[in-house]
């Protein structure tokens, strides 16, 4: 959990000050390990999973929109993983919402359109 934090901070440090230059650094190196803490999210640590959430937000806000079909699944997942966090897991609730926002902003009206219907119920 301490490392998936660790790397978390670095990996926004270097996306916020490096911006799409970052890409090969994070596709190389970064986002193999959260995309698997992301699909494991039912058994990794709600910091895990929070550090996880909040790396694809960065990625995708500041690193690379260009990937349609990545940000129809992270939209897909974490509206998933909102439905299923516990009332008390409120950074990784709070993670996944604002993540949905960031996903349709990157994402033209038919491709967000598709998955409304479990975004509408996990924003609820």
């Amino acid at each position: 959990t301490g490392c998936a934090t660790y790397i978390n901070e670095c990996a926004d440090m270097i996306m916020n000050t490096y911006g799409k230059t970052s890409a090969d650094i994070m596709n190389q190196h970064v986002k193999p390990y959260f995309s698997t803490v992301l699909t494991q999210y039912k058994t990794v640590s709600d910091r895990e999973l929070q550090d996880a959430t909040f790396f694809f937000m960065e990625y995708v806000d500041k690193v690379d929109s260009s990937d349609f079909m990545l940000i129809l699944q992270l939209c897909q997942q974490f509206a998933e993983v909102c439905l299923w966090a516990k009332p008390e897991m409120t950074d990784v609730k709070q993670n996944a919402v604002y993540g949905i926002g960031v996903f349709a902003k990157h994402l033209n009206t038919q491709m967000f359109t598709s998955l409304l219907p479990a975004c509408i119920q996990a924003v609820e």
